[in-house]
């Protein structure tokens, strides 16, 4: 039986179509348990970022203490290959949900739109842009999912199975009050042939490609869903390194490295197994008793200088690269935020 203790980094799974991101992480610890000989309520595995159960692609997980680092790796731009079906629209922005052809698509079913429209279309979604979320997602209305208020709703005067007064218009309206500003960075054409038009996106945290499906098919004056997605990428991390839920080993566990997390985290590399103890145990250090000959050091100590005297999100790692947490440089005292060592 391997030391759960010990049981600590991160992996790449690649799930597959048709399941849950839950039950994915599900299979890979069980597999794990069945692998290394620990019981499956003991091993912890998150994941940064859903992926709805129609696409596929990149979770990226962590294991044991170091679940505590996901919030911060969801912070990673993220990279997609998705297939648009044009002509209609989806309940669900996607293959899954009820289609219907809107009223300006009726009054041109027979025209197709020529690729440099499509191209001149898609160009205008690059940049920071004002995003609605699909009202089949996980944001919370009233403290539940969207998509669970929805699926409660009946056919039949559109109210809610349990009484209450939701109805589909209502919930569209609701997550209108939910618009976020997002980023996207390129969006690649990849293959067109009506009505399938594929891309490729590349974008920030916080992104719905099924609401960006939806919105493009209104630019286009044709309507559109997601019928195919993979993630392809988060941050440094590829689905080509990725592995399925039931070939998960204690192989496949990596450790954390600085790359990992971009070029939005400064690092401190702690040497002293005083300070490193005093770290560990949450407590506050006093900027001078850090070692700032390291070069990377050097570094933070530059950007501290530069921030006012502050940083908010500092990696510590010991010498051996060894990730132990992460902390805030605030007012020449390093604050202990997350300990994972």
């Amino acid at each position: 039986m391997s030391d759960i203790k010990k049981l600590n980094g991160f992996f790449l799974l690649n799930k597959p179509t048709e399941i849950s991101s839950f039950w994915a992480i599900s299979r890979a610890r069980n597999t794990l348990s069945e692998t290394l000989g620990i019981p499956f309520k003991q091993i912890k595995v998150g994941h940064a970022g859903t992926l709805d159960p129609l696409a596929q692609g990149l979770l990226l997980c962590a294991v044991g203490k170091s679940t505590k680092m996901l919030s911060h790796l969801l912070l990673s731009d993220k990279k997609y290959i998705a297939e648009l079906h044009l002509g209609e629209f989806s309940e669900t922005d996607d293959a899954e949900g009820k289609k219907s052809v809107p009223d300006y698509k009726q009054n041109k079913i027979n025209s197709i739109p020529e690729l440099s429209e499509i191209k001149k279309v898609l160009d205008l979604f690059v940049g920071k842009i004002q995003q609605t979320p699909p009202q089949f997602s996980a944001l919370k209305i009233e403290g539940k999912r969207a998509c669970d208020r929805v699926r409660e709703i009946t056919e039949e005067g559109g109210r809610n199975k349990n009484g209450s007064e939701f109805t589909h218009n209502d919930i569209l309206e609701i997550m209108k009050t939910k618009n976020r500003e997002i980023e996207i960075f390129d969006i690649k054409f990849l293959d067109y042939n009506y009505p399938k038009l594929k891309i490729e996106v590349h974008c920030g945290t916080g992104t719905y490609i099924r609401s960006l499906a939806r919105d493009i098919g209104e630019k286009l004056q044709e309507g559109a869903y997601i019928s195919f997605l993979e993630r392809t990428d988060v941050g440094v991390f590829s689905v080509k390194n990725a592995v399925h839920h039931n070939d998960i080993t204690e192989k496949n566990i990596l450790q954390f490295e600085a790359s990992a997390f971009g070029e939005s985290f400064s690092s401190l590399y702690l040497q002293d197994e005083n300070i490193i103890k005093r770290f560990e145990q949450g407590q506050k250090i006093a900027f001078r008793d850090l070692d700032f000959a390291n070069k990377e050091n050097g570094k933070t100590q530059k950007k501290y200088e530069e921030n006012n005297s502050h940083i908010q999100h500092v990696l510590l790692w010991a010498e051996n690269k060894q990730l132990l947490g992460l902390g805030e440089l605030k007012h020449d005292i390093l604050i202990p935020r997350k300990i994972i060592s």
